[in-house]
C-alpha cells in the first residue's frame, strides 16, 4: 500500500499544471489524521445520542471583524489614506551601526513613512547543524554557510537602542522582523509601536501568536504559502483578539520576475479576509509597486540601499535613496489620478468645451421668420450653441431674428 501511495504521488507530481486550491490544498498526512480523529469522535457521540448541552462549546468568532483603518504609529493605513511606505533596511546594513543609523536618515529624506529592520539571533532562525545553501559574495570573494551570514549581520540589542533612538530623534517609525519569540521581547521592551512578520513565519504561528497577544499591529507577508496557511495564520491573530492585521502579497524569489508578480492576489486576500493590504516587493525598479498602488495597494515595502552595488544579499534588489523618493511620490500622486467615482466636468476643461465641444450651427443665413429644416442646419465647434441632441427641436421652429451663416443657434433664436 506504501508503495501504490509513492507511485500516485510521482504520478500526480508529473503533471505541472494540476493544482490544489484554498485550505485542501495544504492536506498532508498529519492533516488526515486530525480529521479521522475528529471524525472517529464525532462518529460516536452520534452513537452514544449525546445532547448540544454535553458536547463541547466551540468558540463563536463569526462576529468578529478586522478593522478597516489601522494606525501604525502617528500614520493611519486605510484605502482612503496616502500608501504607507516602508524602507526595509533588513540585512543592508551589513552589520555596521553607522550604515544602519545612514540608512535611517535617508529613509527620512526619501519621504517614508517608516524604516525597518530585522530581529533575530542566527541560532534561533536557522540551524547551524542542517546545512542550507551557501552564500557566496563575488564583490568581496567570501562564501559562508547561511548561519554564518546571518551571524555576521546581527543586530545586539545595544544597537538596536540606538537605533530606535535615532529613528524617533529623526521623526520616521521604526519597526522591526522578530524571527523568534526571545526578539518579540527584545522589541516589546524597545517600545516597538507594531510589527511585522516574514513570509518564512507564515507558518510559525507560535511566533504570530505571541507578536498578536501584544495587541500591537501586525503586518504579516504572505509570500511561499497556500490560502489555507494564509487562514491558518489570520485566524491565531483572530483567536487573539487583535483587530489589527495588514497582509502584503508578496513573491518570495530573489529578484522576483515582474510576469510573476501576481498583483490580482490582493484583491484576493482583501475579500477573503477583510484586511488593508499590499505589497512586499522584491522585484527590480518600482514598476511593479506603481502597478500595486494604482490596484489599491494601502502599504508597499521594500527593501532599501545606499548603493545597490554593495557586498551583501539583498543590495542588488533594493531601491536607492533616488528611487526610493520616486516610490514616495508615486504614492501621493496615485490618489490624486484615482480621483472620484463621480463623473462631472471639471473646471478645467470649460475651456476645452469652449474651443472643441460641438453644438448647432446655420449652414446657411436663415433670415428672421424662416422655419428651419435640417438642411440649414450643421453641427460644428466651437461650443456656445444649442447641443446636437435637440435638433429635432429645432427644426420646424422659426426664428425671430437673423442667424448669419457659419454661426450658433441658440435658443434665443427661435
Amino acid at each position: 500500500m506504501t508503495q501504490e501511495l509513492v507511485d500516485v504521488k510521482s504520478r500526480l507530481g508529473a503533471y505541472k499544471q494540476l493544482y490544489l486550491l484554498g485550505t485542501s490544498g495544504d492536506f498532508r498526512y498529519d492533516d488526515l489524521q486530525v480529521l479521522y480523529l475528529r471524525g472517529t469522535d464525532l462518529a460516536e457521540r452520534l452513537a452514544r445520542g449525546e445532547s448540544e448541552e454535553e458536547r463541547e462549546l466551540v468558540k463563536d468568532n463569526t462576529s468578529f471583524e478586522f478593522n478597516q483603518s489601522v494606525a501604525l504609529g502617528r500614520c493611519i493605513v486605510s484605502s482612503d489614506s496616502p500608501a504607507f511606505i516602508i524602507a526595509e533596511a533588513g540585512l543592508n546594513h551589513n552589520g555596521s551601526l553607522k550604515l544602519a543609523i545612514e540608512l535611517i536618515d535617508a529613509a527620512k529624506n526619501a519621504g517614508c513613512s517608516a524604516v525597518k529592520f530585522q530581529t533575530y539571533s542566527a541560532g534561533g532562525r536557522v540551524s547551524r547543524a542542517v546545512k542550507g545553501n551557501r552564500y557566496a559574495e563575488e564583490l568581496i570573494d567570501l562564501e559562508e554557510s547561511t548561519f554564518n551570514m546571518l551571524k555576521r549581520l546581527e543586530l545586539s540589542k545595544k544597537q538596536h537602542e540606538k537605533l530606535f533612538a535615532h529613528a524617533k530623534k529623526q521623526g520616521i517609525e521604526i519597526f522591526s522582523t522578530p524571527f523568534d519569540l526571545k526578539s518579540v521581547d527584545m522589541l516589546e521592551n524597545l517600545g516597538v509601536s507594531f510589527y511585522k512578520i516574514s513570509s518564512m513565519d507564515l507558518v510559525n504561528l507560535p511566533l504570530i501568536k505571541k507578536v498578536a497577544e501584544t495587541g500591537k499591529p501586525l503586518i504579516i507577508s504572505t509570500g511561499m504559502s497556500t490560502l489555507g496557511q494564509i487562514e491558518d495564520a489570520v485566524g491565531v491573530v483572530r483567536d487573539a483578539g487583535n483587530p489589527n492585521l495588514i497582509l502584503l502579497h508578496c513573491i518570495s524569489s530573489y529578484p522576483a520576475a515582474a510576469q510573476d508578480m501576481n498583483l490580482a492576489v490582493m484583491d484576493t486576500l482583501k475579500k477573503a479576509f477583510g484586511v488593508p493590504v499590499g505589497l512586499s516587493d522584491h522585484s527590480i525598479g518600482i514598476t511593479v509597486a506603481s502597478v500595486a498602488l494604482a490596484l489599491g495597494a494601502s502599504v508597499i515595502e521594500r527593501h532599501f540601499t545606499l548603493d545597490r552595488f554593495m557586498e551583501g544579499p539583498d543590495h542588488i534588489l533594493s531601491s536607492d535613496p533616488d528611487e526610493m523618493k520616486e516610490l514616495v511620490r508615486v504614492s501621493h500622486l496615485v490618489p490624486l489620478i484615482k480621483g472620484s467615482p463621480e463623473k462631472v466636468i471639471l473646471g478645467s476643461e470649460r475651456e476645452t468645451i469652449n474651443r472643441f465641444k460641438k453644438c448647432l450651427y446655420a449652414a446657411v443665413d436663415i433670415p428672421v421668420g424662416k422655419k428651419i429644416t435640417e438642411r440649414m442646419i450643421a453641427v460644428k465647434g466651437p461650443g456656445g450653441g444649442i447641443l446636437p441632441k435637440y435638433m429635432d427641436v429645432v427644426v420646424g421652429k422659426k426664428t425671430n431674428s437673423d442667424i448669419k451663416k457659419d454661426h450658433p443657434i441658440e435658443w434665443s433664436h427661435i
